[in-house]
């Protein structure tokens, strides 16, 4: 159980790591909506879409590190996968707070139904977080049962995305 711990607390040490980078990349203080405010230019987007963009980004590489192992692309590694599988969940349980009312602007590569039916964008990301616990949790991950998680998680992904993202 410590080994298990350790290595959850490094893959949240990580995500720390990361949302810091986000916070003082875009300038410290905050705003009267709790956003980080930052000096304004035409090319700036929105701190929240900003955060959210790097969230997705972290998901994605997470993700695909999973996929290939469970394609056979990259040799598998228990471990590994179990890492991967934490840093998503705990991700995961992010995600809605980078969706706050008012950014919703015009390059957020998100459909307004987010805040038309936000708890039903919020199960969304429950639901990955739930994916990605039940590998980040398993007794016994195998090459061969990573496949069935994996789909899982990319299930959950793809479900969010279908409802909430526009076709790209």
């Amino acid at each position: 159980m410590a080994m298990r711990l350790g290595a959850f607390a490094k893959s949240l040490a990580i995500t720390g790591t990361v949302a810091a980078g986000f916070y003082f990349a875009v300038g410290p203080g905050t705003n009267d909506h709790g956003l980080v405010a930052h000096e304004a230019s035409a090319n700036d987007e929105h701190p929240a879409v900003v955060y959210r963009q790097g969230l997705m980004q972290m998901n994605r590489w997470h993700i695909s590190r999973l996929g290939a192992m469970a394609k056979g692309e990259i040799e598998f590694d228990a471990a590994k996968a179990v890492h991967h599988a934490k840093v998503i969940s705990v991700l995961a349980t992010a995600i809605p707070e980078g969706f706050p009312e008012g950014s919703d602007t015009d390059d957020a590569d998100v459909l307004p139904n987010i805040w038309e039916d936000f708890s039903a964008f919020e199960e969304a990301a429950g639901n990955l977080h739930t994916a990605a616990a039940a590998l980040a949790e398993a007794e016994d991950v195998s090459a061969d049962s990573l496949g069935g998680y994996v789909k899982e998680i990319g299930g959950a992904c793809g479900a969010c995305h279908k409802k909430f993202r526009p076709e790209s």
